[in-house]
């Protein structure tokens, strides 16, 4: 069973971390040319998945990893503790 990430509304006027974090997924996308659908794909998920937990503003833990290492991020610039710092791959 997958631990999950609950990201719901903290009681302040900032923007909640669901809102951050799902934020910086489409802007990751948008950066990357990628599509919901295609990331999604990469996941190996469902596209109803990816907006089911958007709505219920959590997701498994593993699938943040995923997501910055798809994306070349930490998973701490997904969440928004730290600016997107992209990592480089030498080949």
């Amino acid at each position: 069973m997958n631990d999950l990430i609950n990201i719901n509304y903290d009681g302040s006027d900032r923007p909640t971390v669901s809102e951050t974090v799902f934020k910086n997924i489409r802007a990751e996308c948008a950066r990357n040319s990628m599509s919901i659908e295609a990331l999604c794909r990469n996941l190996g998920i469902e596209r109803k998945t990816f907006y089911n937990w958007e709505a219920k503003k959590d997701f498994p833990t593993s699938y943040l990893v995923r997501m910055a290492n798809i994306f070349r991020v930490t998973t701490d610039a997904l969440l928004g503790i730290a600016q997107a710092n992209r990592t480089t791959h030498s080949a």
